[in-house]
């Protein structure tokens, strides 16, 4: 087996067993690889028979990478979600995780932040009652700061271009 192909679906495997639904994704459109049966993965998580065929599958680092369902069917998680729209996402992200009761937060439960490959930031929690994807600022008609809950998907780390900071 492609030593490619293991590493992925390893990835795959540990954050199936950290209880997330993961799905392959096409980086071009940030869209599930498999169009036609992938919206399942957002009530029920897929099997590591699954997971270990999409690691062999969809192994092309410049072609896939990695989703999270987000919502209830990943044990309540959610995502902040600082795009770079307007091209002031490093400032913006900077200024909320500087606010010191975010600040606390984040420290107190380890939250994981990456970076996306356009400039924007993800920060990763779990909530007891996930709520949908929602704008939470607007600028120039653009999402600037945005929500991932029940029925989002994020493509996140380790598909190429984004990358853990914390």
């Amino acid at each position: 087996m492609d030593t490619l192909a293991v590493n992925i679906s390893q990835v795959l495997t540990s954050y199936l067993k950290s209880g997330l639904s993961v799905v392959p994704v096409n980086k071009r459109d940030k869209y599930p690889s498999m169009i036609s049966t992938w919206r399942k993965y957002m009530s029920t998580r897929a099997n590591s028979s699954e997971v270990k065929l999409w690691g062999m599958s969809y192994f092309d680092p410049t072609i896939y990478g990695v989703g999270v369902v987000c919502g209830k069917v990943s044990e309540g998680l959610e995502v902040l979600d600082f795009d770079n729209n307007t091209g002031e996402a490093s400032d913006v992200f900077s200024a909320y995780i500087n606010i010191k009761e975010v600040e606390e937060i984040i420290k107190l439960h380890d939250l994981p932040i990456e970076q996306s490959p356009g400039g924007g930031y993800h920060i990763f929690f779990r909530s007891s009652s996930p709520e949908g994807n929602q704008r939470l600022a607007i600028k120039d008609k653009k999402a600037i700061i945005e929500t991932r809950g029940e029925g989002g998907l994020i493509v996140c780390s380790p598909t190429d271009g984004y990358r853990i900071i914390s």
